[in-house]
């Protein structure tokens, strides 16, 4: 009987095979991505999977002996939107050209990542976040309104709103309001960076976006945006401070005894032509029939602090007439302005006891420098008594009632700002020289 060679179960066969394809599909795939991925990084390949609601997904990629750049955006199809995008993409990849090595001789990895929408059919939103080695270094953004065929911008606000506005997003971002922070935190006809979804607006500053809840101010609105229809309702005034560098020389100067109706506007309009700011301080009772005055003080980017009601000497009131006062006028401007924060005060005569002021929650404003206005008649003269005094830091007591007043300023003015001095506000002036205002104290001068 011949040997007959004993066959292996075909099943066996079948798993070589699939093994075999299984290695050489694993290889192509292997070398398939290796030559899409160019040997990038992998995270840089990988986008964050949420708010990509628009256009259709791409990436630019490049390298040089520096950095490699992995550029994430939307296709958005809208030419104006599409350019923005390219334009950022440049700039990032310029940016970021003639980096060095880092010390592990590896490349630095710039990769963009980005949101994009579309709201109401009107509005495309698309924001674009950089990332230099996983670290957030940039955001940007943009709303473009499709009906308009135009960048949405802050011009959809009343220029009251943007001051608002303003002040909303320096009370919300998450850093400390240094002065130069403050100066860039602006909402003005200017502001582009904005991104949006069906709710909020958000405003973009220093790689934050700060959202807005645009529902729940419709007079802040020129026109209809995003269905919310503008309505006339007033807006509230509201102080801003605008931001100086600590090391200029700068001096605040005051006037008492307003509301005047004509004073205040040509002081307003002399400190206009200096890019200069100044604090009134006011009498409660002068208010009713000036309240306009009053209002434009603030909407013209002035303090308003208070001179009492009817500027009695404190030291012969007690505790609660002091309050009494202080609180009348108070109200008063927020009645007439819609301004509802504690005001500085300067007491009547500059006169208050120290156990007074102990039982004071705000501070108190004197003065260094006294022009002697209230008694001179000679606006020639007023102006040299400033000049001879002013130094920086100096707080000036001027008043507000008297035409030699606004007489001597053109002539105190010019003259400081030759040497240099910025016109700001006491509070300014505080900020900018890294004081802190305490309740109780009284200031003479910010140093």
């Amino acid at each position: 009987m011949g040997y007959v060679k004993k066959r292996k179960p075909r099943i066996f066969n079948f798993i070589i095979l699939f093994l075999g394809i299984g290695l050489v599909i694993s290889g192509i795939t292997f070398g398939v991505k290796a030559i899409i991925s160019g040997g990038y990084p992998k995270e840089m390949m990988q986008v964050a999977d949420t708010n990509k609601d628009f256009g259709k997904h791409k990436k630019q990629r490049s390298k040089d002996d520096f950095n490699y750049y992995v550029l994430h955006y939307p296709n958005t199809k809208v030419k104006e939107l599409d350019q923005w995008i390219e334009t950022e993409m440049k700039n990032t990849v310029n940016a970021y050209g003639e980096a060095a090595l880092k010390e592990d001789e590896t490349r630095t990895q710039i990769k963009q990542d980005y949101q994009s929408k579309k709201i109401n059919d009107q509005y495309v939103a698309v924001q674009l976040d950089t990332y230099k080695d996983n670290v957030l270094i940039s955001k940007d953004a943009r709303v473009f309104d499709i009906n308009a065929n135009s960048f949405v911008d802050g011009s959809i606000f009343k220029p009251l709103a943007q001051r608002q506005l303003t002040q909303w997003v320096r009370n919300n971002i998450n850093q400390p309001l240094t002065q130069d922070l403050i100066r860039k935190l602006v909402v003005n006809s200017n502001t582009e960076a904005l991104y949006m979804d069906e709710t909020n607006l958000y405003f973009l500053f220093e790689n934050e976006a700060i959202a807005y809840q645009f529902g729940d101010n419709p007079n802040y609105f020129n026109e209809t945006f995003a269905n919310i229809n503008p309505s006339n309702d007033d807006i509230p005034s509201t102080y801003l401070d605008y931001g100086y560098e600590a090391t200029d020389k700068m001096v605040a100067f005051t006037f008492d005894d307003g509301p005047h109706g004509d004073h205040a506007f040509e002081i307003m309009d002399i400190f206009e032509k200096y890019n200069g700011q100044v604090t009134f301080f006011i009498l409660g009772h002068r208010i009713p029939t000036r309240e306009s005055v009053v209002k434009a003080v603030l909407d013209q980017g002035h303090q308003i602090a208070s001179h009492s009601y009817d500027h009695p000497n404190f030291e012969n009131l007690s505790i609660d007439e002091i309050k009494h006062q202080l609180d009348t006028t108070e109200a008063l401007v927020k009645d007439a302005t819609g301004y509802d924060e504690p005001l500085f005060v300067r007491p009547p005569y500059g006169a208050i006891s120290s156990s007074q002021l102990q039982q004071m929650t705000i501070p108190f404003i004197n003065w260094d420098v006294d022009t002697q206005d209230w008694q001179l008649t000679n606006p020639k003269s007023i102006c040299e008594i400033a000049l001879r005094d002013i130094q920086d830091g100096s707080i000036v007591l001027m008043h507000e009632l008297y035409s030699e007043s606004v007489e001597s300023l053109d002539c105190i003015v010019s003259e400081l700002d030759k040497q240099g001095y910025q016109f700001v506000t006491v509070k300014e002036l505080f900020k900018a020289k890294g004081v802190e205002a305490k309740p109780g104290a009284i200031y003479y001068y910010v140093d």
